[in-house]
């Protein structure tokens, strides 16, 4: 127990963690198969992130069980480690593959941080009967254990991750502070917005509130060109953000009937948080989460940046707070260098008349 321990919290980096621990469990206690499971809130769903085994060939990361259902589901449910030493007489039972011969025997233990259950380590076996007491009390030991490193590890990530918020606004900052290249600033700030997010795609677009425009400001994607960069214009959900002066989510961009409503209804609801299905071109290019920031300027909103993603994913209030933060520091270099060119050409003018 001990030495599984000791390699599993080896390391700060969670996916390393929970692969040490997947692996070393089913290699020292010799178990047909080994799966850990996290927990996702959102979905309320037990999400694999790490297996060893007879059944690593055929399963991959991302594998999700309901909270409540299967022995794992269960187990995230009540908190109570389950025994299932029959499988044939355990209703509960649900096999990793529909079409694969069923194991003879289950053991899956909570992992605890405080009241809270954060995963689930699974164990198969092939034959019936294969998990006694000890097997109990030394797999709950590991799962205490586990459970102290993955705390461990998401404080690291918290830590880490302020960091690089800090270092990106200190950046983008000094770029507002030295430099009215408009350009210059705006590209500081996606790039940085990328990153900290981990997006695939940041637009920020300007915005004149004399003229009512909407103009191209910069874009920063992850990979080659694609249709989402090459396609990608001001549209009506660029235009609500502007128009409520408000930040609006989209969570879910191919559930919800925003983009297809008809021109005009209205486009933004209490809260500002939408979940929709995107316009022909979002849906085209595949995007899936996408939330819009108001750049607000002194003479109202300047600008809107948009941040999106191509595969599921839900904004959380630390990556929503980072990039107000970032959308803020963008408006202040646009609201500047506006500044900078009506007081450019006045002087121009009066140099004329004299």
């Amino acid at each position: 127990i001990n030495q599984v321990a000791r390699q599993a919290t080896a390391t700060l980096n969670r996916k390393e963690i929970l692969d040490l621990a997947a692996t070393a469990i089913q290699r020292d206690f010799a178990y047909f198969n080994v799966a850990i499971f996290l927990m996702d809130r959102t979905s309320n769903e037990m999400v694999m992130r790490a297996i060893a085994g007879g059944h690593a060939m055929v399963m991959q990361r991302g594998y999700r069980q309901a909270v409540g259902e299967g022995l794992v589901g269960s187990v995230a449910e009540t908190g109570e480690t389950l025994v299932g030493n029959d499988i044939a007489q355990e209703p509960r039972y649900q096999p990793i593959v529909p079409t694969m011969k069923p194991v003879g025997s289950e053991l899956a233990i909570p992992i605890v941080r405080g009241d809270e259950v954060i995963g689930v380590v699974d164990i198969r076996n092939l034959e019936r009967e294969a998990f006694g007491q000890s097997d109990v009390e030394a797999m709950e030991a590991l799962a205490d254990q586990l459970a102290v490193a993955l705390d461990n590890a998401r404080l690291y990530e918290e830590t880490q991750r302020r960091v690089a918020e800090l270092s990106a606004v200190h950046e983008t900052n000094l770029r507002v502070a030295s430099a009215l290249d408009t350009g210059q600033v705006l590209g500081a700030v996606a790039r940085n917005a990328l990153e900290l997010a981990d997006a695939d795609d940041v637009h920020i677009f300007l915005h004149d509130p004399a003229a009512g425009s909407l103009v191209f400001g910069t874009a920063f994607w992850r990979g080659e060109s694609s249709e989402l960069n090459l396609k990608k214009q001001p549209s009506r959900f660029t235009r609500a953000v502007i128009e409520s002066s408000r930040s609006l989510v989209i969570n879910h961009a191919r559930e919800h009937p925003y983009f297809a409503a008809p021109e005009g209804e209205g486009l933004v609801p209490e809260g500002g948080v939408l979940d929709s299905k995107t316009s022909s071109v979002e849906e085209e290019i595949g995007i899936e989460a996408i939330a819009g920031l108001p750049l607000l300027g002194t003479p109202g909103v300047v600008g809107v940046m948009e941040v999106a993603y191509l595969s599921t994913h839900v904004f959380s209030a630390d990556e929503l707070r980072v990039l107000g933060l970032l959308a803020s520091q963008a408006a202040a270099a646009i609201t500047d260098a506006r500044l900078y060119e009506e007081t450019r050409s006045h002087l121009e003018e009066l140099t004329m008349l004299h």
